[in-house]
Parts: structure tokens; sequence; C-alpha cells
């Protein structure tokens, strides 16, 4: 079902979409954000994050990316691609981050 490759292949993994943020409920204003990873398979973030603004879309993308690739170790470099792609609570994409490694 998943590759090697595959941010879903470990528990862990498959939980950082889901767990690694916590969610804010300081204002009603706040737009939801869904922080979905694909990588050769889709993981969809269901539950999504409360931000206010697009520069704190841009900054949890980045922390967020930056902890799956912490994650993933020496396996990202075995020429695996992926992609977290953010969208807004009515599926509207926002923003699009790629990662890939190539060795040799």
């Amino acid at each position: 079902m998943h590759s090697p490759g595959s941010l879903a292949g470990t528990p862990t993994r498959r939980s950082l979409v889901h767990a690694s943020r916590s969610l804010s409920i300081e204002s009603l204003a706040m737009a939801r954000y869904h922080f979905n990873i694909a990588d050769g398979t889709e993981q969809s973030d269901p539950v999504g994050t409360e931000l206010d603004s697009l520069q704190q879309v841009r900054h949890e993308a980045l922390r967020f990316s930056g902890e799956v690739l912490r994650e993933m170790g020496d396996e990202f470099w075995e020429d695996t691609e992926w992609k977290l792609t953010v969208t807004d609570n009515a599926g509207a994409k926002v923003l699009t981050l790629k990662f890939s490694a190539e060795t040799g």
C-alpha cells in the first residue's frame, strides 16, 4: 500500500497530519485550513487548524513541513517526492509546497 518513501509508512507519520498541530479556539473570526500531504498516497487533514492570516498559514506550512522532513530523516534522500497542499475549509487551494531529493 505504501511506497518506501511514503510518509504514511508508519503510524507516527500518519499521525503527524492529525496530531502535530493544536487547534486554536481563540477567535470565531479565524478560518480553518487543512494541511494535506501527497507522496504517492493522499493524506488529508480532516480536522484542520484555525489561523487568522495568510502569514500564519505560511508559517504553519513551513513549520509542519520541517517536522515531516525531520521525521523522514534519511528516507527523504531516497529520491522521494512529496508535497504539502493547504486548502481552506471550502476545499480551495491556498498554497502548495513541493519537496524532492535527488542524489548522484
